[in-house]
């Protein structure tokens, strides 16, 4: 099976807080356990969610753009 987020890298986690409705916990805890089976490297939810974040702001192509140019306006 093919899942959107790839093998993740060995980095030190950062810890955060945040409140999420009960349904999109359980979504997280589901994909972490899709991604742990698929790349046999066990993550909990709360490791793939930066991974997650990470790669939606990367991939968002208004972000990156309004990125690029505050680093112009410097």
């Amino acid at each position: 099976m093919k899942i959107k987020l790839g093998k993740l890298p060995s980095n030190a986690i950062v810890r955060m807080t945040i409140i999420l409705p009960d349904a999109l916990k359980g979504q997280l805890d589901r994909y972490a356990k899709l991604h742990s089976e698929t790349w046999n490297q066990s993550v909990s939810s709360a490791q793939i969610a930066v991974h997650i974040l990470a790669q939606f702001l990367a991939t968002d192509r208004a972000f990156r753009q309004s990125e690029r140019s505050t680093l112009i306006d410097r």
